[in-house]
C-alpha cells in the first residue's frame, strides 16, 4: 500500500448524484472517462480498431458523436455546463479538416486545429488553426486525451479566439501550447513565432526574441501573467510583467503562481535532477520527474507531484528540462505507466507514494485541506489532508474506475466526479 504520512481515515460519502447510467451497448475497454471540475459533469472518449485505423467517438449527455481520426484536447467549464474538444479527420493524401467545437457547436474547418483553450466563463474558446498545412500520412496516430502529434510540415498559423480569426500569420506554432486565458476572460496570452524569433504575447504586447520559452500562465486571480524565457545569449530567467527573477536559466518551467501572483513556485535543477524552488528557496528533495505545482491560495502551502524515475514526457530548452503539465492528464484509466510510481509532496515533505498516478493537487479556499486524485492498478481513490498543527491527516474515498479533478464547496464539504462500471456520479465527502 502506498505511503501514508499520518493517520488514514475512510472517508464517508454522502449519497452520491447519478450524473448517468451508461447503456449496455457502449464498449469501455480503452475507454476515457473526463469529468468536469467538480464532478457536475461527465463524458467518454470511445475508441475503435486498433494503431492507425483507430477511431474515436464521444459520448455526452446521452449521444454519442460519429468516429473521427482524431478526438481531443477536452476541457469543460467549471460549473460542468460548457465542453470545448477539437476533432479532426483524415483526408486524402497529405490532407486532414479539424475543427475546434464549443457546445457542439464547430467552427469552421482548418487544415489544422492546435489544442484548445476554454474560458474561465466557459462562454469562449481559443486556439492555433492552419492553412494550406500538410501532414504526414504516417504521422498522427489518434491518441484519445493525449495531444495527438500530427507530423506538419508547411503552411501559416493564427490565433483563433471567439470565432474570428487574427490577421497575422504565423510560422508553425508548437503542437503542445494552447493559448491561455486571464481570470476573467478578457485576455489571453500564448508562444508567437515570427520570422525575427519566438515571442511571448500578452494581450497586445510581445516579449522577447528567445531562443526557447515554456507556455505562459495567469495567476488564479487578478492579471499577472508570467513564464520562463531562455534568451539567444543563453541566459533564461522567470519573466513576470517588466520584471525578471531566477536569472542564469535556472527557472526550467513556467512559474505557479498563489492568488493574485505575488507569491510564486517553479522547477529547477539540483544536482542534474529536479526540484522546486519557492521564495527563493528549494522546497523538498530533487526528483526524476515533476509534475503541475499548486500553490494555496494565501501562499503559505505549497503541493506537487514528484517521481525518482527519469523524465521522459519532457521538451529541452538549450540542454534544460521543461516539464508539461500534460503529464498529469485526468481522467485516463489505462493502467499503462505502472512501472512509475509517485509521490505527493507537501511543503518540502513527501507524504504520501507508491501510487501509479497522482492528479493536480487542489487546496481548499482557506488552505487548510488539499485533496487530489490518486491510482494504484486499476483502482482510482481521491486522497485528501487537512493540514494541521501536528502534521497532515490524511483520508481516502472508496474506489472507482475512475476519479476526477475535485473542488471543495464552501462548507468545506469537497466534490469530485466518478466512474464505477457503468454509473456517472458526483461524490461529495465532508472533511
Amino acid at each position: 500500500m502506498p505511503l501514508l504520512a499520518a493517520l488514514l481515515l475512510s472517508l464517508i460519502p454522502q449519497q452520491p448524484t447519478v450524473l448517468a447510467e451508461l447503456p449496455e451497448e457502449l464498449k469501455l475497454e480503452g475507454a476515457h472517462t473526463v469529468f468536469a471540475p467538480g464532478g457536475h459533469a461527465a463524458a467518454l472518449l470511445l475508441p475503435e480498431g486498433q494503431g492507425l485505423e483507430r477511431k474515436w467517438r464521444l459520448w455526452h449527455e446521452g449521444s454519442t458523436s460519429e468516429a473521427y481520426d482524431f478526438l481531443d484536447s477536452l476541457r469543460f467549464s467549471e460549473d460542468g455546463r460548457h465542453l470545448a474538444y477539437r476533432r479532426g479527420q483524415v483526408l486524402e493524401g497529405e490532407r486532414q479538416s479539424w475543427e475546434a467545437v464549443l457546445d457542439g457547436r464547430a467552427d469552421r474547418a482548418y487544415d489544422w486545429v492546435g489544442p484548445i483553450a476554454l474560458s474561465p466563463q466557459g462562454t469562449e474558446i481559443a486556439y492555433w488553426a492552419g492553412e494550406s498545412v500538410r501532414h504526414d500520412p504516417k504521422g498522427g496516430v489518434p491518441v484519445g486525451v493525449a495531444h495527438s502529434a500530427t507530423g506538419r510540415n508547411g503552411g501559416e498559423y493564427f490565433i483563433v479566439r471567439g470565432g474570428k480569426e487574427a490577421k497575422e500569420r504565423c510560422r508553425p506554432t508548437p503542437e503542445r501550447f494552447a493559448p491561455v486565458y486571464r481570470a476573467d476572460g478578457k485576455e489571453i496570452a500564448h508562444q508567437l513565432l515570427l520570422e525575427d524569433g519566438l515571442f511571448i504575447r500578452v494581450g497586445k504586447k510581445d516579449h522577447g526574441p528567445y531562443l526557447d520559452a515554456s507556455q505562459p500562465v495567469y495567476a488564479p486571480q487578478g492579471k499577472t501573467c508570467g513564464w520562463v524565457g531562455l534568451e539567444r545569449s543563453g541566459r533564461g530567467a522567470i519573466v513576470i510583467g517588466k520584471k525578471e527573477f531566477a536569472a542564469g536559466a535556472e527557472a526550467l518551467g513556467a512559474p505557479a503562481f498563489a492568488g493574485k501572483g505575488r507569491d510564486f513556485a517553479f522547477p529547477t535543477k539540483e544536482d542534474g535532477k529536479l526540484a522546486v524552488s519557492y521564495d527563493e528557496e528549494l522546497v523538498g528533495p530533487s526528483f526524476g520527474r515533476l509534475g503541475k505545482i499548486t500553490l494555496s491560495e494565501d501562499g503559505k502551502h505549497i503541493a506537487y507531484v514528484a517521481s525518482t524515475s527519469v523524465a521522459s514526457m519532457s521538451v529541452s530548452i538549450a540542454g534544460h528540462t521543461i516539464v508539461l503539465d500534460e503529464l498529469m492528464l485526468l481522467g485516463n484509466e489505462a493502467a499503462d505507466s505502472d512501472r512509475v510510481t509517485w509521490s505527493l509532496v507537501l511543503d518540502g515533505e513527501i507524504v504520501s507514494g507508491g501510487w501509479n498516478f497522482i492528479g493536480v493537487p487542489v487546496f481548499s479556499a482557506n488552505g487548510e485541506t488539499l485533496a487530489v486524485p490518486v491510482r494504484q492498478g486499476k483502482e482510482w481513490r481521491l486522497l485528501t489532508l487537512e493540514l494541521e498543527k501536528d502534521g497532515p491527516r490524511e483520508g481516502l474515498s472508496d474506489s472507482f474506475d475512475a476519479v476526477g479533478p475535485p473542488r471543495f464547496t464552501q462548507d468545506g464539504a469537497v466534490r469530485f466526479g466518478a466512474r464505477r462500471d457503468r454509473s456517472l456520479l458526483q461524490i461529495e465527502l465532508a472533511i
